[in-house]
């Protein structure tokens, strides 16, 4: 069980990266996106479900309203990046149309963007075919969460597949500082610390911290954070926006941030410029064992704004102390 949640957890990793590049319009992954998406996706499907879909725009030209299709499990796919509901509406409306209903008695739609909220729940036709949101609509999300249902050798090839191909485009340079902000968030909400967090505030107190707390050593990290801030700022906020974090990982995060921070800032006696120095090479040291050739500078700045977010060098609760 550890090992299969282990191998979700790297497919979740890389379902993200996709996901989050193309939000941002980056085609640094999947060589060719637009074109090799619909074959990536059969593959990654074809791993996951156990089917045997074939790419329909080139098996049968004609079949415009699906990319995918198993006729043996009678499921057809349309791939797309478009989450609006008028999208959804076209492809079943020219399903429909082309009679494919009698070939598939399943059509799925996967979002490899995210696939939206919509308050329909259902397209119905009155031949009995019906599209029905639930269970149709797809999108990364919905993949990971069929992979608990996988057994462990599809999830380890499914692994080995996204490993193979999820990689720089060729003659693109990928952004070391954004795959390193990628890696941390994902390596954190692995991690594990024994004990909670009770012991420290839940509210932020950043002037607090930074003018009182840390008095002597206030213009080092104000100064430290504006000018990395004007580097990674931008980047690390798209990225929180882009790769959203199960509940059950932002925990593991503060947990391990704070009593992580913590223990090292005892040690360096309360110097945080001594503990940052230990930490960023204590957190690079995580990615390294990922294989990232990390940009230590993004790894510096994102604790450095953990520290403003005082899940880094969190102040302690007297009262429940």
């Amino acid at each position: 069980m550890i090992r299969k949640s282990q191998l979700i957890t790297q497919a979740h990793y890389f379902l993200s990266i996709i996901r989050a590049l193309i939000k941002t319009n980056k085609t640094v992954y999947l060589t060719d996106i637009n074109k090799r998406a619909e074959d990536f996706y059969r593959e990654v499907l074809n791993i996951v479900e156990r089917l045997e879909l074939v790419n329909i725009n080139i098996e049968e030209p004609n079949a415009a309203a699906i990319d995918l299709g198993d006729k043996t499990a009678r499921i057809a796919i349309q791939v797309t990046s478009t989450k609006e509901i008028s999208k959804i509406k076209s492809t079943f409306d020219k399903f429909i149309a082309k009679g494919l209903n009698a070939s598939y008695d399943q059509l799925i739609v996967l979002n490899i963007n995210e696939a939206g909220d919509h308050r329909t729940e259902s397209l119905d036709d009155p031949s009995g075919f019906k599209f029905q949101f639930d269970r149709d609509l797809w999108d990364m999300d919905t993949i990971v969460e069929r992979l608990e249902g996988c057994e462990i050798d599809a999830t380890e090839k499914l692994v080995d597949y996204l490993k193979d191909h999820v990689r720089p485009a060729a003659g693109s340079v990928l952004p070391n500082e954004e795959l390193t902000i990628l890696t941390l968030i994902e390596t954190l909400g692995e991690e594990s610390e024994a004990g909670g967090d009770a012991e420290f505030r839940d509210e932020p107190d950043p002037e607090g911290k930074i003018e009182k707390r840390f008095a002597e050593h206030a213009d080092f990290l104000k100064t430290e954070y504006k000018d990395l801030r004007e580097v990674y700022g931008s980047l690390l906020d798209d990225t929180l926006r882009e790769v959203t974090p199960t509940r059950a990982q932002i925990r593991k995060m503060q947990i391990f941030m704070k009593r992580t921070s913590d223990r090292t800032l005892t040690e360096e006696n309360g110097n945080p410029e001594k503990a940052l120095n230990r930490l960023t090479a204590r957190y690079g040291a995580l990615l390294s064992d990922r294989g990232v050739s990390y940009d230590e500078s993004a790894v510096r700045f994102f604790l450095l704004d953990q520290v403003i977010k005082c899940n880094v060098f969190p102040n302690r609760d007297v009262a429940r102390v």
